[in-house]
């Protein structure tokens, strides 16, 4: 009779213990997707931040052509993305906010000449979208 207690008692305990490696193993499992779903709101919010001040600067630069949605497209960020960690290879040599036109020297020792209208770069004549360049003029012109 003992035998058989310890026995029920030993598959009890074994059964509890494998509940508890489930439950804890499900609340690791949703605390990790909670965790990347907080990092990807955060993401998200930064990058409308961004996008948000990069349009409010090309509407003072006079450049009315584009709107904030067309920032907030995943190819675009990247290339604001490029403009900041690559806007030391850049030179603003001219910017006049008041006309809304800029000139700036590119990575590769090109000028390019920007306005309303867009840049002179290859990239900006292929897509017809704000380019490297012009991201780089709204982060550094002095207003």
């Amino acid at each position: 009779m003992w035998v058989v207690l310890i026995g029920l008692s030993f598959a009890a305990f074994c059964f509890y213990m494998a509940v508890r490696s489930i439950q804890k193993n499900k609340a690791a499992k949703e605390a990790a997707e909670n965790s990347v779903t907080a990092r990807l709101k955060a993401k998200a919010d930064i990058k409308d931040t961004i996008c948000t001040e990069i349009n409010k600067n090309f509407l003072d630069l006079g450049w009315y052509c584009w709107t904030i949605d067309d920032h907030k497209l995943e190819l675009q960020y990247e290339k604001i993305e490029d403009a900041y960690h690559n806007g030391k290879s850049m030179m603003l040599l001219d910017c006049d906010p008041v006309e809304g036109t800029a000139k700036v020297r590119g990575a590769s020792g090109m000028s390019y000449k920007i306005d309303d209208e867009g840049c002179s770069c290859p990239a900006f004549s292929k897509s017809q979208l704000p380019c490297k360049h012009m991201y780089y003029v709204a982060m550094n012109y002095d207003d």
